[in-house]
């Protein structure tokens, strides 16, 4: 948990298109998640298939505004979900939380996601602080 630490996150509610390394090579399909969560250093993700901590996945998602975002994280914690209490979960049978470091991220893409930060925040979103998802 330490490393969800020390950045700003702003709620992020877009679907996210992922799938393991393993199911890369392998040529399957991406998989769909929905996102809770973003700062500049990872993401928080709604899954319905377990993944497993330290796994690397392979991202691709659009943030508000249309600036595609693509790269590698890794998986740092996991976390159940009450898919009554939460709207991202509602009907859709989520397995978990996922908490997802960034790892091959391109500067640009950084910058974007920081933009997008930025500009939420001096609209009035406020940042989500560490008990909150």
């Amino acid at each position: 948990m330490e490393e969800r630490r020390g950045y700003v996150r702003v709620g992020l509610d877009v679907m996210v298109r992922w799938r393991t390394q393993a199911e890369s090579s392998a040529g399957r399909p991406q998989k769909k998640a929905q996102s809770r969560n973003i700062s500049v250093v990872g993401i928080c993700l709604i899954l319905r298939e377990p993944v497993g901590i330290d796994e690397t996945l392979e991202l691709e998602f659009t943030l508000p505004g249309g600036s595609l975002i693509q790269g590698r994280g890794r998986v740092i914690w996991l976390g159940k979900i009450d898919a009554g209490k939460d709207k991202h979960a509602a009907g859709t049978g989520a397995f978990n939380a996922a908490g997802i470091k960034f790892l091959d991220i391109s500067e640009a893409d950084k910058k974007e996601i920081a933009d997008f930060i930025i500009h939420r925040l001096s609209r009035g979103q406020q940042p989500l602080h560490e008990n909150e998802e």
